[in-house]
């Protein structure tokens, strides 16, 4: 018997298998526009196989992450969802999320009759988030005074905020107007596009301006960026002189005195410590008239003995702008030197040391010997040097004696107890070793300060420099014997003191190239300093053309101008001319010549301003007499000026 069984089943809809989930669209590496966002997208889909035919039901849930930390709608993420399509948009983006990871996680919702997805949930691919830096500004340009005839600098600090500076590009405006390099206006520039700017304000210049900058990157989403607005105000120039001190180890420090503001200035061993051994000075916006105090050291005292005074000088110079001159003998309380440029110009002797039973010499002042030690066996003042005749072999005082110093050829040690003798230049070995010869400049071009061991002091100023530091042989001093004292430094050292007796004090010099108003032999009773004024030599003159004869109602004159009148004051002619109006100058000295700026730009009479007046003719007379024509700017007619300065030359 055949039998059949009937197995019953019962028909479903649910779908026992859920579907597997993939990417249509993963996110992909981006950079962010140039409009500042970045947009991520992924696109998901849900598939069953072919056989048996389920179709999906089930909808999608997406989270986006960054750098594995999920990330939601928040200010600077826009996250946007419909249907199988996501999108993750970044804006204002901070520069620490630059390189991060992007990728999003899809999420399966089965519908009704599903199971979740075999693979849920589904990770991405990751993506990187790559920024286009903004631009920064790290140091804003500054407001500054500048007078007229000199430079000034504007500068910027710009970066992108990934901290380089790869296709940066400037541009600067002066009174919201792009600049070129070149002459506008009476304003020269340099440096129109880059991060410095460089102005140099014309004579007749009076007018204050605006400045900024525009930074700019093809690729930044902020720019073009401008910098502050800073103001650059005209003045006229000022007797400011800028002080700046060095130390062997290459630490410096500066400061500016206006002496508008300052009737003198006094610099010791307080001023910038006494490990700055050289301070150099220099006027930094005219030439400057200087009457300068140099005050050697006093000795030392020993019990009931004196140390011997210092000497003390007063000299008047030009100090002309942007020229590099150095004092050697502040910082150590010692005798002075001060050179110009590696010239050495003046010196002041320090005193003697006392000994145990004698006291000790006076130093002396500019062209003055020092005085001799006192005891049985005083040592012997420093001898005077005829002025201008020192010469480049010099030898160092006997303190030195067995000490090893290396010497350049035709220098020398003393024997103790004697002096030594400084030399005309300085013979610093870095620059020697570039072979610049010892009293001629160490550039052909303004340059900052090169130290000892050629480290260039970043902080300095640009001026014509010659000083070679590290070899001037202005320690002089003669070494004590048996309690006596130690002889003063000066352009020749003084001799120790032997037995007990007082050491010499040091002697003075000049090179002839300043004036030298006072000279005292141990006028000097503390510690070394210079007192600094600044003389201004000008007149003043107002004339009346409005009456018969015309004539002079004011002329006055101040500084270095001892006396002056006006010639010819009704005739014409040429310059040079003595029938024609010109000025007969007294002056305090015999200069070489005569430096004149006129400072107005009216006439004496007071008539149409003229910005183009000059001396025409200058004429030596005699050694204090000059004789000086004015024109006006065609240079043809003859005139009396309101105010002028007169520097002397020597």
């Amino acid at each position: 018997m055949i039998g059949f069984h009937f197995n019953r089943s019962i028909p479903t809809t649910l779908k026992l298998n859920g579907p597997t989930l993939a990417y249509l669209t993963q996110p992909v590496d981006t950079s962010e526009s140039i409009t500042g966002f970045v947009t991520f997208t992924g696109i998901a889909t849900a598939t069953y196989p072919s056989s048996p035919g389920d179709i999906v039901e089930g909808t999608f849930e997406f989270h986006w992450y960054l750098d594995n930390t999920e990330i939601f709608n928040s200010s600077g993420i826009t996250i946007v969802s419909s249907g199988n399509i996501s999108t993750c948009t970044f804006s204002n983006i901070p520069s620490t999320s630059d390189g991060k990871l992007v990728k999003i996680i899809t999420d399966y919702i089965p519908g009704t009759n599903e199971s979740n997805a075999i693979n849920d949930d589904l990770n991405s691919d990751s993506a990187t988030l790559t920024l286009i830096p903004g631009i920064q500004i790290i140091t804003q340009p500054q407001s500054v005074e500048v007078a007229t005839g000199n430079d000034t600098v504007f500068s910027v600090g710009a970066q992108l905020e990934d901290g380089t500076t790869d296709n940066l590009f400037y541009q600067w405006y002066i009174d919201n107007q792009p600049i070129t390099d070149g002459t506008s206006n009476g304003y020269t520039y340099s440096g129109s596009g880059t991060n410095t700017l460089t102005v140099n304000v014309g004579n007749d210049v009076s007018i204050d301006k605006d400045v900024y900058v525009e930074v700019s990157n093809p690729q930044s989403y902020n720019s073009p960026l401008n910098s502050n607005i800073v103001s650059m105000s005209i003045v006229a120039p000022r007797p400011i002189i800028k002080y700046e001190a060095y130390t062997f180890n290459n630490q410096y420090q500066s400061l500016d005195i206006d002496f508008n503001n300052n009737s003198l200035y006094s610099l010791d061993s307080n001023t910038f410590g006494s490990t700055y051994s050289i301070i150099q000075f220099h006027s930094t916006e005219k030439n400057n008239i200087l009457n300068i105090e140099m005050y050697a050291s006093k000795g030392a005292n020993n019990g009931g003995y004196s140390g011997g005074n210092g000497g003390l000088s007063t000299i008047k110079f030009t100090a002309v702008k942007d020229i590099e001159y150095t004092l050697i003998g502040i910082s150590n309380n010692s005798s002075l030197f001060l050179y110009r440029g590696s010239n050495l110009i003046a010196c002041v002797g320090a005193g003697g040391n006392a000994g145990t039973s004698g006291n000790g010499g006076d130093g002396g002042g500019i062209n003055i010997p020092g005085s001799d030690g006192g005891g049985r066996q005083g040592g012997v003042g420093g001898t005077k040097i005829n002025t201008g005749t020192l010469s480049l072999s010099g030898t160092y005082g006997s303190i030195y004696q067995n000490s090893g110093i290396e010497l350049y050829p035709g220098d020398s040690v003393a024997n103790s107890p004697d002096g030594g003798k400084t030399i005309s230049c300085t013979k610093g070995s870095y620059w020697i070793d570039q072979g610049i010869s010892p009293c001629s400049d160490n550039s052909s071009s303004n340059i900052k300060f090169v130290n000892v061991d050629g480290t260039t002091i970043t902080g300095s100023s640009l001026l014509k420099r010659g000083f070679k530091p590290g070899y001037t042989i202005s320690n002089t001093s003669g070494l004590e014997i048996n309690n006596g004292g130690r002889g003063g430094s000066g352009a020749t050292g003084g001799g120790g003191g032997t037995s007990g007796s007082g050491g010499g004090g040091g002697s003075g010099y000049t090179d002839g190239s300043v004036i030298v108003a006072t000279a005292v032999l141990g006028g000097s009773t503390g510690s070394s300093k210079v007192v600094m004024r600044v003389e201004d030599t000008e007149f003043i003159h107002f004339f009346d053309n409005t009456v018969r004869p015309k004539r002079t109602t004011s002329l006055t004159s101040t500084g270095n101008i001892v006396n002056i009148s006006a010639q010819s004051e009704n005739s014409g002619g040429p310059p040079g001319d003595l029938g024609s109006k010109h000025y007969l100058i007294t002056m305090d000295a015999n200069y070489s010549s005569l430096t004149i700026e006129v400072i107005s730009d009216l006439t004496a009479a007071g008539g149409s301003s003229d910005p183009d007046m000059r001396a025409a003719a200058i004429q030596k007379q005699n050694s204090t007499q000059w004789r000086v024509w004015f024109v006006r700017g065609n240079g043809t007619s003859n005139t009396f000026i309101r105010e002028a300065s007169i520097i002397g030359n020597v």
